[in-house]
């Protein structure tokens, strides 16, 4: 059985697809093989984050067809219907702020991916207007909180999630207070806290249309990103054993014939 990860920030514009897309280009690396990942967009179709990937939203399936579906017990082949790239599928939701779709039909279909997908990740809605964000960042199996460095915000933020796996700083500056330290002293947070800094070189290349080349370069915005990766596959479950793999190599290659 899968698990849901929801990616949520209080505030708009504070870089969920950005870190989606990276993470999930970086975990690629990390995580086994054979692992299938599913990103849900309820941005809606037209989102950074297909954009990203290169995802043509005109030909994809999307939550609403899929619900659309199940109420007329019409079995689909995800797996061949949904666009994806290698062993990542992408869904997004093409019914405006998802407002006319019932809520409890979305979450049902989320937790029937979890059969077929190793980790459903879900670009929920920012803020805290959307009652179907509301919902999927507490009942989801884990949620991922971006937060901002900044007091204002802070004090506005209400932490307490209690399946909240990371925390994440979105662009930190060091130089500025508060730490993340003292965030999640102050806040009292529960859960890893991590910091991901401004990086221009990243912003640059993706308005050159050029991210996909990105994830090569020796930052430390990459080095955060990679740190980030390797904690949320391992607690996930996903994390590519390397030693097995080694095992298993010399296994097959002194084995007689």
């Amino acid at each position: 059985m899968g698990k849901t990860v929801s990616i949520w920030s209080n505030t708009k514009k504070n870089g969920k697809a950005t870190l989606i897309y990276n993470i999930i280009t970086k975990a690629s690396e990390i995580c086994r093989e054979d692992a299938k990942v599913l990103v849900i967009c309820l941005n809606g179709i037209y989102g950074t984050l297909f954009d990203l990937f290169g995802i043509d939203y005109k030909v994809e399936l999307s939550i609403d067809e899929v619900i659309a579906f199940n109420s007329s017990s019409t079995k689909l082949n995800y797996e061949e219907l949904i666009a994806h790239k290698n062993n990542v599928y992408f869904m997004g939701i093409k019914t405006l702020r998802n407002s006319r779709i019932d809520k409890e039909d979305v979450i049902n279909a989320i937790n029937s991916f979890k059969e077929i997908f190793d980790v459903v990740i879900i670009n929920t809605v920012s803020g805290v207007d959307d009652p179907l964000t509301q919902r999927l960042i507490r009942e989801t199996d884990f949620t991922v909180s971006l937060l901002q460095q900044d007091i204002v915000y802070l004090n506005k933020f209400n932490p307490f999630l209690d399946n909240c796996l990371l925390y994440i700083v979105n662009k930190y500056n060091e130089d500025i207070h508060p730490s993340t330290k003292t965030i999640a002293n102050d806040y009292n947070l529960k859960c890893k806290i991590e910091s991901l800094p401004l990086c221009s070189k990243w912003q640059d290349m993706k308005n050159k249309g050029k991210a996909a080349f990105y994830v090569h370069e020796e930052t430390e915005f990459n080095k955060k990103i990679k740190d980030i990766s390797e904690y949320l596959c391992d607690e996930i479950g996903i994390k590519r054993d390397v030693k097995e793999e080694k095992k298993n190599f010399f296994k097959k290659m002194f084995k007689k014939s």
